[in-house]
């Protein structure tokens, strides 16, 4: 048998150990650190609006798509070519059933551009889901913000509040809405709900897990003043009518890919 370990052997044991844990605690915190989510343009909007066949032509390309309402977000990156070489585009197609919404908040963070999809071919069963998901986001900025109006279109900056394309679809449909009748009707809409969003706010009612109910810290627009996208939304916002079956939105020319890309391209 060896003799005992040292006072000096033991204490350079301990010393060996503590550098071994610290090491793999920062190996970890780097690890964590590198599996942040990239921005993305976020697909958003009711069910039913045809976020997900829209998703499919901008990312595989596809001309037909036999789609179901998504259960679970689609995430993909937008198609580069050598002809017009551009940075990874992250495209995120989020679930538009309200309790399906629980990440919701998280992808909301990431999004530099917002692609809100709407069914102009079925605008009256579509406003009331599609301005209760809107006036969310909005509210969310509007927090963020301080409840100012963007004046930029430009893509979103530090601090700073995403552009949103409200998509008008299925404009080929002969019932479609014309992109200014859609903007009014969600003004209608939302005007309502901020009305009604003061009264939670005022009597504390709130449910803290639901983004469609969660209580604004700042309240759209101005009290006693019709809600306006044009002065009060925190993000710009613009609308243009679409068909994701019959228009290309792999097409330069096209708006929605436009927008995405950080063009001005629609009104």
């Amino acid at each position: 048998r060896g003799p005992p370990p040292s006072r000096m052997d033991t204490l350079a044991l301990v010393l060996v150990a503590l550098a071994v844990v610290v090491a793999l605690v920062v190996v970890l915190s780097y690890a964590r650190g590198s599996k942040a989510k990239p921005p993305c343009v976020l697909l958003c909007g009711p069910c039913g609006g045809g976020k997900t066949l829209l998703f499919h032509r901008l990312v595989d390309g596809a001309t037909f798509v036999d789609t179901l309402s998504s259960m679970q977000p689609n995430e993909g990156l937008l198609p580069t070519s050598d002809d017009a070489p551009r940075r990874p585009v992250v495209v995120v197609d989020y679930p538009g059933h309200a309790r399906l919404r629980a990440g919701f908040a998280d992808v909301l963070r990431r999004a530099v551009s917002i692609v809100f999809v709407f069914d102009a071919s079925a605008a009256l069963a579509q406003v009331k889901p599609a301005a209760e998901l809107l006036y969310a986001i909005l509210a969310t900025f509007a927090s963020e913000t301080g409840g100012e109006p963007s004046a930029s279109s430009s893509r979103r900056h530090r601090g700073g509040a995403p552009p949103i394309l409200v998509v008008c679809n299925k404009a080929d449909k002969p019932a479609a809405k014309t992109p200014q009748r859609v903007k009014l009707m969600l003004m209608n809409e939302i005007d309502t709900l901020r009305k009604t969003a003061g009264t939670i706010a005022a009597t504390g009612d709130d449910d803290d897990d639901n983004l469609d109910a969660k209580k604004p810290a700042v309240l759209l627009g101005k009290e006693g003043h019709f809600f306006n996208f044009d002065h009060h939304s925190p993000c710009p916002i613009s609308f243009v009518a679409f068909s994701a079956k019959r228009d290309d939105p792999a097409k330069r020319a096209n708006p929605v890919l436009s927008f995405i890309l950080g063009e001005d391209a629609a009104e």
